[in-house]
């Protein structure tokens, strides 16, 4: 198994809603992935509910999701990795950091997004992101994994 990481990536406001950089990031995950001898996961530290988005927009399963509670083997890997790395940061599927927090004009979620079911169980979930805790999400990269908008912008 291996495992591809990332975190949240700060985008020029003019770029937000372009799926350029996803786009690069994901052929490359995936040219990895398919070039493993093995299961592949994107492991991912999502600050904000528009990384959260990634995961619901392009991929069938991930974790953690709103509509079903993670599978053993994801938070087994998702613990492991933590807890190596992390320490004591890690706490019930939040990296707790402290810095590098979103700017506050940034962090604010309208009253329509809240009414998103996966922007509301994100909140759920890391009800502190605005002082830069981190969701740890978990996805298998794999074709068969891409949603049809997912496979789309992939060219799968």
């Amino acid at each position: 198994m291996q495992l591809l990481f990332s975190g949240d990536t700060i985008v020029e406001q003019e770029y937000w809603g372009a799926n350029d950089l996803w786009q690069a990031g994901a052929k490359n995950a995936f040219k990895h992935a398919e070039n493993f001898d093995g299961k592949t996961y994107w492991f991912l530290l999502s600050k904000g509910y528009k990384t959260y988005k990634y995961l619901h927009t392009f991929f069938n399963e991930f974790y953690p999701r709103v509509d079903m509670e993670t599978p053993t083997f994801a938070q087994d890997i998702m613990v492991a990795f933590c807890k190596e790395h992390y320490g004591d940061k890690y706490q019930n599927g939040v990296i707790k950091t402290g810095k590098d927090y979103l700017k506050k004009e940034f962090a604010v979620i309208d009253e329509v997004k809240l009414k998103d079911k996966n922007t509301a169980f994100f909140l759920e979930k890391n009800p502190n992101y605005t002082s830069g805790d981190e969701l740890v999400c978990l996805t298998e990269l794999t074709a068969g994994n891409l949603n049809k908008l997912g496979r789309k912008i992939l060219g799968r």
